[in-house]
């Protein structure tokens, strides 16, 4: 995985680099909020592990994590 920035132009998704994508490829978008963000290269590898590791099954849901938070009252 990796992580590539791109904007909405007249309803279309376009990216920088686009030429590096095979075609057909599979992308997840996530939605920048106000001005966007800017990761640096250590921020891009955490959030590209994260999402493997999601890939992988390794997460709880929120209703997993609000049942554990409340057994531990």
């Amino acid at each position: 995985m990796s992580v590539i920035t791109g904007k909405i132009v007249n309803g279309r998704i376009e990216v920088e680099n686009a030429a590096e994508l095979p075609e057909g490829a599979t992308v997840e978008i996530f939605i920048a909020e106000d001005d966007g963000y800017d990761l640096t290269p250590e921020d891009e590898a955490e959030l590209e592990d994260r999402v493997a590791a999601v890939h992988r099954g390794e997460f709880v849901t929120a209703e997993q994590l609000l049942t554990e938070l409340r057994s531990r009252r």
